[in-house]
């Protein structure tokens, strides 16, 4: 998975944690599930340009602050899974993501069927 759509998701559920919102109505008001939303702040569902947009819209700021990475203190306090913690090397932290990614995505079937 892309660093930077990690990013773009962590910083969609720190800009709904800030702002009090629910995931519900956010999900709602731009056409998602919650489903759906989890997936985007996991930044595990590509979204194209004019999704990213409406997303930006949606939490009063742009794409291109929704790509801004913060402090691991800020998105730590919004629950952001990937911030349990410090990994001792960048590549190590990449690669357990990727694992965790890997398991949602396994669970995902499994619950299809």
């Amino acid at each position: 998975m892309n660093e930077k759509n990690r990013v773009f998701g962590n910083n969609v559920k720190l800009f709904i944690s800030d702002k009090n919102l629910s995931e519900q109505t956010v999900a709602e008001h731009l056409g998602y599930s919650k489903y759906d939303l989890w997936k985007i702040m996991d930044g595990r569902l590509f979204l194209d340009e004019d999704e990213k947009r409406d997303i930006a819209e949606e939490l009063q700021t742009t794409v291109e602050d929704l790509y801004m990475p913060r402090s691991e203190e800020k998105y730590h306090a919004a629950g952001c899974i990937e911030c349990r913690g410090e990994f001792s090397h960048a590549d190590t932290k990449a690669y357990i993501l990727d694992l965790l990614d890997v398991y949602c995505d396994v669970q995902e079937l499994i619950a299809e069927n």
